[in-house]
């Protein structure tokens, strides 16, 4: 990961790796890993996030949440009281002293699906949250945007309202895949939302990043809309029109797709980077480091052919967001 330019690592754990509820299926045993691989982040010279990525009865209704089409984290106060705990935790190791020349943020919920959870008490959790991670030392307090507006947070943990609020990060995560209208986007579309991004998001209160991203420009990968599900690409999920067939996307087989096609993976992922590092927004994390079937979600897989630039800086479409 450094020799190709990168410097920090979000890593996502779920809550039951530190708390399991009575009747969850879930194993244990991640927390072992979660140690290797900070002490590994910290042997290269990376620093490290450590992100909360499900919650009981979870936060968005995806299957990242560890249940699929369920809100119900803030159903029951057993849900919310193992939440705390299990953020208690996780800011009493990894947010002391001990790992504080790696661990650069605790973020606390990934991904919390704001239309469908009560914003009020969601602000409470940020707030508490905040409380929790403080008792234990100064990393970095990580929110996400809940899928609101920019500038929805901005009054929220606000130091110049209120200075006992320091050293808190706005995460937003940014895809133009998962919803039909946003897969029928031509290339000039998607790199100027994406150009779009560098300048709202720097206007935002607090500093922000984009800790997730990809090159997708289709919803082909296998199971990224749910697992046994297809894709609206294909017209395979949602029946709304089909678009183009996913052969080969599934496995990443660049041999099937025509130069034009590549310059367009390489100008999308060129407007990201540019638009990631404008202004306020204080930099970015690719999702994900490695996939064993498809390009467009693989970092390494983009590097093998040059989509990703090398280094970072390179630019084969100069200038496309004209900041």
């Amino acid at each position: 990961m450094v020799e190709y330019g990168l410097n920090f690592v979000r890593i996502p754990i779920g809550y039951w790796a530190f708390e399991l509820l009575d009747d969850d299926p879930y194993v244990q045993g991640q927390v072992e890993y979660l140690d290797k691989a900070i002490g590994w982040a910290r042997k290269n010279g990376l620093k490290v996030w450590v992100d909360l990525h499900s919650t009981p009865g979870g936060q968005n209704g995806f299957d990242n949440s560890g249940i699929r089409d369920e809100v119900n984290w803030q159903s029951t106060q057993t849900n919310k009281d193992l939440t705390y705990k299990v953020l208690d935790e996780i800011a009493s190791k990894y947010g002391g002293s001990e790992y504080d020349d790696v661990v650069i943020g605790i973020e606390l919920v990934n991904e919390p699906n704001g239309s469908a959870l009560d914003l009020d008490k969601l602000a409470e959790y940020y707030y508490k949250g905040y409380d929790v991670v403080r008792e234990y030392g100064d990393a970095p307090v990580v929110i996400h945007d809940a899928f609101r507006p920019d500038h929805y947070w901005d009054n929220t943990l606000n130091n110049e309202e209120n200075p006992e609020y320091w050293d808190v990060i706005m995460d937003h995560h940014h895809y133009q895949v998962f919803s039909h209208g946003e897969l029928t986007r031509n290339i000039d579309d998607h790199v100027k939302v994406a150009c779009d991004w560098g300048i709202t998001e720097g206007e935002e209160y607090h500093w922000n990043i984009v800790s997730e991203w990809s090159g997708a420009l289709t919803d082909c990968a296998k199971w990224v809309n749910g697992l046994n599900r297809g894709a609206r690409y294909d017209n395979t999920f949602q029946n709304e029109g089909y678009l183009g067939s996913c052969d080969g996307f599934y496995i990443g087989d660049a041999s099937v797709f025509s130069g034009e096609t590549w310059n367009n993976y390489r100008r999308y992922i060129e407007a990201q980077l540019d638009a990631f590092e404008h202004s306020k927004i204080s930099g970015w994390a690719f999702w994900t480091w490695k996939t064993e079937t498809t390009f467009e979600w693989s970092f390494t897989k983009l590097l093998d052919v040059n989509i990703i630039p090398q280094p970072l800086s390179d630019r084969q479409f100069p200038n496309q967001c004209g900041y």
